[in-house]
């Protein structure tokens, strides 16, 4: 799955019991940081680690 400017991203379901969070037309996305965010990223227990974060996103904003 890559987002409309061209990066890569990998889908994340919900899966929690809860109901899901956001409004139906979104998707919760795991995005790689590039190169120059590495360097100022932030090791965060919610994110995963140095690679990357996690972001809901309209559904036409990204490209199968």
């Amino acid at each position: 799955m890559h987002l409309s400017d061209g990066r890569t991203c990998e889908a994340l379901p919900w899966v929690a019991q809860t109901p899901c969070p956001w409004k139906p037309g979104y998707s919760r996305v795991f995005i790689e940081f590039t190169k120059e965010e590495k360097k100022n990223a932030r090791v965060s227990p919610v994110q995963m680690a140095k690679n990357g974060h996690i972001q809901v996103i309209k559904n036409s904003k990204l490209l199968k």
